[in-house]
């Protein structure tokens, strides 16, 4: 229930963000140390980054 809540709140956030900062994506990334986790992302024009990408910690930036 927490996650859906905030995956929703994201998503918000994210749409009212997009109407005033000029960027073409946002993410909420997990990251345990050792990898990194795309939980919600949110693409304005081009698709860059999808929900549940995941890549070596080391490796994201």
């Amino acid at each position: 229930m927490y996650l859906k809540r905030l995956q929703r709140s994201a998503k918000h956030v994210f749409e009212m963000m997009a109407a005033f900062i000029e960027t073409n994506t946002f993410y909420i990334a997990f990251n345990d140390g050792q990898s990194n986790r795309m939980f919600q992302t949110f693409n304005k024009k081009k698709v860059l980054l999808i929900e549940g990408f995941e890549t070596m910690f080391k490796d994201a930036y």
